[in-house]
C-alpha cells in the first residue's frame, strides 16, 4: 500500500491605494514626520501606510520616505510589501519605492526615494500598496494505492519468435542504428548546458565530443550563458594595480595582480603563473617601461594602454603576453577612452575615445576602432549645454554602453556601442558626495540603469527610469545591512570613515572599495567582507578588478573553422 500528501502554500493578497491631495502643503512638515492612511485589513492583520514628504533621516538632497506597518500589536508572521507610485495620466510605468520580503512583521518596512515631482498630478500623489501574508501552508492527504505484484509478461518473447521468422507479416519496419547523442540537435544541448552551475562545468562538458563543442561554440549562447551566471562567470582573479608613474621610475618596477581575498590566493598564483603581468612583453621602443604605458582600461582579460610619448594605443592579454598594437586615435584633445570585450567571441574588441573639439568647447566626438580593420570612425558627436570636462575617472560600463562622469558629477554621459548614440544623463544627487558604479541586471543586456554606490556603510542600488521627457528618475531599489561593525573590527579602527570609502567597481557579483591605502570587497551574494591588500599607493582610476577572458579562446566561435 502506497500513500501520499501534498503541501501547498496558503497566501493572501490585498491592494491598498492611498491618494495626498494638496501634495506641495505638506512639504515642509519635517523631517521624521509623516502622514498616515486609513488602516486596512490583509489576511486578518491591520495594516497602515506612513509617508514622510521630507524624508525619514536628515541628509542631503530632497528625499522622501515610505513606511508600511501593521497597525495594531506586533506579531509573528510572514509577509512581502511592494509599494508604487501612480502616474494617474497613465502615462508612466509604475514607480517601485519599496519591496521587501518579511518573515515577522515587527520589522518595519522602509523605502527612499527622490521627491516624487514627475508623478505629481494637479498636486495629488497616489500610492499603491500591495501587501500578501504568507500563512501556514495546507497539507492535504492523496489517494491510496495498494500494489498487486503481476507475473512477468512472456510476450516479448512470442513477438521476438514472429519477428525472427517473418511468417505472417503484414508489415516490415526497418529502424535506424540506435539514436545517439548527435539526435538531441544544437538548440536543445544548450538549453540543457544553460543549467550548468559553474563555467568549469561547462568546459567539461564542452570537450566530451565534438557535438557539445560545437554546441558550445555559439556566440549568442555564450552571451546569455554569462548573463545567467553573473556571479561566476568570467571566473574572478583579483585586482590588477598600476603604481603612480612617480614610483615606477623610481623603483623601476610594473603593475601586480592582488589576490581577489586570501582564500583565493593559492589559486591565483598557480593561474597567473604562466602570465607577465609586469606588461614586460609590451614594446619598449628603447625605453624603460615603467616611464611609457599607462593603462586606461581592463575588460574581460584584455587591458587598454596608452603610448605616453606617441599616443599609441594598445590592447594586451597579460596571461597569454599577447599584444595588439592599434594607432593613435586621431583626436585633437582625448579624453576619455574605453574597452568593450565580446562576450560571445573573446578575440572580438571595440577600442572608444573621446574627444574634446579644442580647448574650452563643449562639444564632445567619439571615435570607435574595431578588431576586425584596427581603424578609427568618427561614430558621433555630442554639444553639451554648458563647458564641461569628463572627470579624472575611468570609463563604467554595462547594457551595452560606457559611461563617463562629468566634473561635478551632476550628470554623465553614456555612449551606447551597439546604436553609437551619445547622450547626457542627470544623476541623482547622492553621485556629488559618493562614488559609484553601473551595474547590470537581468539577461537581456538592455533596459533600466542601475547604479551602486556606498552611503553610510550601507551598499545601496538605485534604478533610474524614464520620467517621459528625456530624462530619468532615480528610486532606491535596495539597500544593505549597515558595514561600519564589520570594517571598523576589520581594519582596527572606528575612524576609518575618514579615510573615505571609495567604489572602484563591480565585477563577476564582488564590489571592490578602497578605504585610504587598503583595498577591501564584498561578495553581492553573501554580503561576506575581505581585505584585499593592507597597503597600496594606486590612485583610484589605476586600480582595476582583473577577470579571465571569457569565452576561453578554443570556444570561440572563429575557432570552429580554424
Amino acid at each position: 500500500m502506497r500513500t501520499a500528501s501534498i503541501c501547498s502554500p496558503c497566501a493572501v493578497r490585498g491592494t491598498h491605494t492611498f491618494t495626498i491631495t494638496g501634495y506641495s502643503l505638506h512639504r515642509g512638515l519635517g523631517v521624521g514626520k509623516f502622514l498616515k492612511s486609513a488602516s486596512f485589513d490583509v489576511g486578518g492583520y491591520l495594516w497602515c501606510i506612513c509617508y514622510f514628504p521630507d524624508g525619514i533621516v536628515r541628509r542631503n538632497g530632497g528625499y522622501a520616505s515610505v513606511y508600511v506597518g501593521l497597525a495594531n500589536e506586533l506579531v509573528e508572521g510572514s509577509a512581502s510589501v511592494e509599494v508604487r507610485l501612480l502616474d494617474q495620466a497613465n502615462k508612466l510605468p509604475p514607480s517601485v519605492v519599496l519591496s521587501k520580503k518579511r518573515r515577522c512583521f515587527s520589522l518595519a518596512c522602509v523605502g527612499e526615494f527622490l521627491q516624487p515631482s514627475v508623478y505629481l498630478r494637479d498636486d495629488n500623489l497616489v500610492i499603491e500598496c500591495e501587501i500578501t501574508v504568507f500563512k501556514e501552508p495546507e497539507v492535504t492527504p492523496t489517494a491510496t494505492t495498494i500494489d498487486i505484484p503481476v507475473p512477468p509478461s512472456d510476450l516479448a518473447k512470442y513477438f521476438r519468435e514472429l519477428l525472427d521468422k517473418g511468417e505472417e507479416a503484414d508489415v516490415v519496419f526497418e529502424a535506424p542504428a540506435a539514436a545517439t547523442i548527435v539526435y538531441l540537435g544544437d538548440d536543445l544541448l544548450r538549453e540543457v548546458f544553460l543549467l550548468l552551475p559553474t563555467p568549469a562545468d561547462l568546459l567539461c562538458a564542452a570537450l566530451a565530443c565534438k557535438p557539445f563543442l560545437r554546441a558550445v561554440r555559439s556566440a549568442a549562447f555564450l552571451r546569455l550563458f554569462r548573463r545567467r551566471h553573473p556571479f561566476t562567470c568570467p571566473p574572478l582573479l583579483g585586482c590588477f594595480l598600476q603604481s603612480p608613474i612617480e614610483d615606477r621610475i623610481r623603483e623601476n618596477s610594473g603593475p601586480l595582480l592582488i589576490p581577489a581575498s586570501p582564500a583565493t590566493a593559492a589559486v591565483t598564483r598557480r593561474v597567473v603563473e604562466g602570465g607577465d603581468f609586469a606588461l614586460s612583453f609590451l614594446p619598449a621602443r628603447g625605453r624603460p617601461y615603467a616611464d611609457l604605458w599607462k593603462v586606461l582600461d581592463c575588460r574581460n582579460g584584455r587591458l587598454l594602454l596608452r603610448d605616453r610619448v606617441s599616443g599609441e594605443l594598445a590592447v594586451a592579454d597579460p596571461l597569454t603576453r599577447r599584444c595588439v598594437s592599434l594607432p593613435a586615435p586621431p583626436a585633437e584633445r582625448p579624453v576619455g577612452y574605453g574597452l568593450v570585450a565580446d562576450d560571445g567571441d573573446s578575440s572580438v574588441f571595440q577600442a572608444f575615445c573621446i574627444s574634446q573639439e579644442g580647448d574650452g568647447s563643449s562639444r564632445l566626438r567619439a571615435l570607435a576602432l574595431s578588431s576586425g580593420d584596427l581603424r578609427w570612425a568618427d561614430v558621433a558627436g555630442l554639444a553639451l549645454a554648458q563647458h564641461s570636462d569628463l572627470a579624472d575617472a575611468r570609463a563604467m560600463q554595462a547594457n551595452r554602453s560606457l559611461y563617463w562622469g562629468l566634473k561635478g558629477w551632476e550628470r554623465m554621459v553614456e555612449l551606447n556601442t551597439a546604436t553609437m548614440v551619445f547622450s547626457v544623463l542627470e544623476l541623482p544627487p547622492l553621485t556629488r558626495h559618493f562614488s559609484f558604479d553601473v551595474i547590470e541586471r537581468g539577461e537581456d543586456g538592455a533596459g533600466r540603469l542601475y547604479l551602486l554606490t556606498m552611503c553610510g556603510s550601507c551598499i545601496e542600488v538605485w534604478g533610474g527610469c524614464e520620467d517621459g521627457s528625456g530624462g530619468l528618475t532615480w528610486t532606491l531599489v535596495e539597500k544593505s545591512v549597515r558595514f561600519q561593525r564589520a570594517m571598523a573590527a576589520m581594519i582596527g579602527s572606528e575612524h576609518f570613515y575618514r579615510c573615505g570609502l571609495d567604489v572602484i567597481g563591480v565585477v563577476a557579483g564582488i564590489l571592490f572599495l578602497r578605504n585610504g591605502d587598503r583595498l577591501l570587497s564584498i561578495d553581492l551574494e553573501t554580503m561576506k567582507l575581505s581585505m584585499v591588500s593592507h597597503k597600496d599607493k594606486c590612485p583610484l582610476a589605476l586600480i582595476f578588478p582583473y577577470t579571465i577572458a571569457w569565452p576561453p579562446s578554443f570556444l570561440n566561435p572563429s575557432e570552429e573553422s580554424a
